[in-house]
């Protein structure tokens, strides 16, 4: 059991330290292990353009379920990346200081709607409270708040689960 909770703490490390850059690298080798590949080729389809009636519908959404955590300028707490006495991260910015870009459209999809597993979070689960639609207009309106550089780079992460998920037998 210790074994095992030493080996989430090692991977939660991981994760965080590849996800505090609040920057997109510049290029493959500046980009974060687990990001590297999203440098190698130009193959995803340009960046599609933002749909502004689920802007509007994701803002009200996220004014609603999300604020209160995360704040309504999207700052989460500014100790996001501290845990707790009971070893539980605050919640985290979802602008572009965040580590929130760096993540596909289904994974954050998941996270609103199923929590965060295996890793110490406050995140309520949202299903049964949010339909996927609405959840999916959040990430718009959170996009929208986005440069364009970090709008790329989460199409990009978003296009290459689709297209693994696609190509697999």
């Amino acid at each position: 059991m210790i074994v095992r909770v030493l080996a989430v703490i090692g991977t939660l490390g991981l994760v965080l330290a590849s996800c505090s850059s609040s920057s997109v690298p510049e290029d493959a080798a500046s980009a974060p292990p687990g990001f590297r590949g999203l440098f190698e080729d130009d193959t995803a389809p340009p960046l599609p353009a933002l749909n502004v009636y689920q802007i509007a519908a994701g803002k009200n959404l996220y004014a609603e379920n999300c604020a209160s955590c995360h704040r309504a300028d999207l700052a989460g707490d500014p100790n996001w990346m501290t845990p707790d006495e009971n070893g539980v991260y605050p919640p985290p910015p979802h602008d572009a200081t965040g580590h929130t870009w760096h993540h596909d459209d289904g994974l954050l999809l998941g996270i609103i709607r199923d929590g965060l597993q295996g890793f110490p979070s406050g995140m309520p689960t949202f299903a049964g409270i949010l339909t996927d639609d609405e959840i999916l207009s959040i990430l718009e309106f959170l996009k929208s708040e986005w440069g364009d550089e970090e709008r790329t780079f989460q199409w990009q992460a978003t296009w290459r689960v689709r297209e693994s998920r696609t190509s697999q037998p």
